[in-house]
């Protein structure tokens, strides 16, 4: 598994750290589906809470992932398209992110407007749409203290060479 993980690029391993994060934390979460809350606010909307609030994570950073990458292709013949696609993706993502607090939001404060439906907890939600800016600065800072630690530039093999 290890040797499998460090073949892969620093964006497949942020996504793999964040979906082991939303893995962890709803099976640390899992038991409060079995406690029971009869009064005003059910403790399933915790776990539930985190599982939407880090889908929603994965699938904005997989948007960004993909479109970010279709940005940067060089030589690429419909720039202008892959443009438009990003900005359209950074617009998805705000909404998205928007939809699911608002929604979480209404569930934990006024539910009363979905009917008494409760299901969503809005501060797990929030919660679980955090990891991604820690995991991407620690896979980001590790891949490049490890590209970092070759010789690059003027002090390369290669350049030295070239001037003898």
């Amino acid at each position: 598994m290890a040797k499998w993980f460090v073949k892969l690029s620093p964006n497949r391993k942020a996504l793999f750290i964040m979906s082991m994060i939303a893995l962890v934390v709803f099976a640390g979460l899992c038991p409060l589906f079995f406690i029971h809350n009869y009064e005003n606010y059910p403790y399933v909307a915790y776990p539930l809470g985190w599982l939407l609030g880090s889908v929603a994570e994965l699938i904005a950073f997989i948007s960004l992932m993909f479109f970010s990458d279709s940005l940067f292709k060089e030589k690429d013949p419909t720039r202008s398209t892959s443009s438009m696609m990003a900005m359209g993706s950074a617009g998805l993502r705000i909404f998205l992110y928007a939809a699911v607090l608002v929604v979480s939001g209404i569930c934990t404060f006024k539910s009363e407007w979905f009917g008494g439906f409760n299901a969503f907890n809005f501060y797990t939600t929030a919660a679980g749409l955090l990891p991604m800016l820690g995991v991407v600065f620690f896979t980001q800072f590790f891949e490049l203290k490890r590209q970092g630690s070759a010789p690059q530039g003027s002090a390369s093999e290669s350049n030295e060479g070239e001037k003898k």
